[in-house]
């Protein structure tokens, strides 16, 4: 028995290391991905899944020349983290007895698996603004998965105290979740200005073309352009002015919402280090912010500075994610805090009617076996069609028809397995 507990115990801790591992690996992914985009390399490597033809894992270090290195490494730790994150759901679903939790592994999982296509589509279809847009916040949405994670493996997450889970504090909680969404929004925006070309879309900082609040007019475009063109750079039109403006904007809203929550912060935990120390830090972060994006202005977006911008605007949303995870387990009370989390394992008394049938129907199927047996069939497709010389998306739609045909196939197979047995 002693033994076991601490064969248990030395797991739990193991994953729980891996989890943070895994968390901020992605923060570094994010990095790499900025600098793709920050040095224009997007399309160094015009193929995709291959790199110019060969194995993306056997591509010669030599040829890592220019835009193709900023564009290959970011390959090779997306496939990293994609290896992670299958490792860790497989892990959590094995291991873990809250159901919410093995949920959020698969979930994290098919995050990751999206996002790495959307990387593909953004190079087949030559770096298009929507998908390219979503690649970026998805990128931003999958790192907060992974904190949610690795703070429900925490130890104070199984250990907190509560009593300030008192009504009075949710104030708090409100406010952190709308900072979260604020900087959410502003992430959206900073993607949306990134992939139209309108970093620089007014040239000067912290005024607009010399006035705080611009009139939106032909004289304005014109001035600008005038600027842009002593620099040697393309015209702008009014559309990008616009993005850009917003981006301005959605940045003074998160400043005001952060002070606000700063403000509240001082008044009722200034005591509590748990909210208190996160909520500098968050400001911290964003004063850093606001002078990286001054320096991107002043220094005409250079890459290493846009970069650290880009990555900067993760970490503030990492930090706002985690405060809102911390508060909701801190102030929230015991109901409405069971509500959220409940420690609900996979079984058939958990549930009733078709999600009784389903849950029963999907632990017949065997998922992992399934899981496996789909991974081993696009690696042999992959296989296939790099000896025959093609590209595994030269014909998406059989590729996609293998795929479900053959879940079908491995899920049924598990069902029929244990009906043929269901007296042994």
């Amino acid at each position: 028995v002693a033994f076991t507990s601490f064969y248990n115990n030395n797991r739990q801790i193991w994953l729980r290391r891996y989890s943070k591992f895994t968390a901020f690996s992605t923060l570094g992914l994010i990095f790499a991905g900025g600098l793709v985009t920050s040095t224009g390399s997007g399309l160094a490597v015009p193929d995709w899944p291959n790199t110019y033809g060969e194995f993306m894992f056997t591509f010669p270090f030599s040829k890592w020349v220019g835009g193709i290195f900023y564009e290959h490494l970011h390959r090779l730790l997306a496939s990293f983290v994609g290896f992670l994150t299958l490792i860790l759901s497989i892990w959590l679903w094995r291991t873990e007895s809250r159901l919410w939790m093995k949920k959020l592994g698969f979930f994290a999982l098919g995050t990751v698996i999206v996002q790495g296509i959307l990387g593909g589509l953004t190079v087949i279809f030559l770096l298009p603004t929507f998908i390219s847009m979503t690649h970026g916040i998805l990128a931003q949405t999958f790192f907060c998965i992974t904190i949610a994670i690795a703070y429900s493996l925490s130890k104070e997450w199984n250990s907190f105290d509560r009593s300030l889970a008192k009504d009075e504090n949710i104030s708090f909680v409100k406010w952190s979740m709308g900072l979260t969404g604020l900087v959410y929004i502003q992430l959206i925006l900073g993607a949306l200005m990134r992939h139209t070309g309108a970093g620089l879309a007014i040239l000067d900082f912290p005024l607009a073309d010399g006035k705080f609040i611009p009139m939106l007019n032909d004289l304005l475009l014109t001035s600008i352009n005038y600027d842009r063109f002593d620099l040697g750079l393309e015209p702008v039109n009014m559309s990008q002015v616009i993005i850009h403006l917003f981006h301005r904007i959605g940045a003074f809203v998160v400043l005001i919402a952060a002070t606000g929550l700063t403000v509240q912060t001082f008044r009722h935990q200034r005591e509590e280090d748990k909210i208190f120390i996160p909520v500098l830090f968050f400001d911290l972060l964003l004063l850093t912010q606001i002078a990286l994006a001054a320096f991107v202005i002043w220094s005409g977006k250079t890459p290493i500075i846009t970069t650290f911008h880009v990555w900067t605007g993760a970490l503030l949303l990492g930090t706002s994610f985690f405060l809102t995870l911390r508060s909701l387990l801190i102030f929230l009370p015991e109901g409405r805090l069971q509500l959220l989390f409940k420690h609900q394992t996979l079984t058939v008394e958990n549930s009733t009617g078709l999600k009784n049938y389903s849950s029963s129907l999907w632990e017949l199927m065997k998922p992992r076996i399934v899981w496996l047996v789909l991974v081993s069939t696009v690696i042999g497709y992959y296989l296939g069609a790099l000896k025959s010389g093609k590209s595994i998306l030269a014909e998406p739609w059989m590729l996609i028809h293998t795929v479900i045909g053959t879940a079908f196939v491995a899920g049924g197979a598990g069902v029929l397995n244990h009906y043929l047995e269901r007296d042994l």
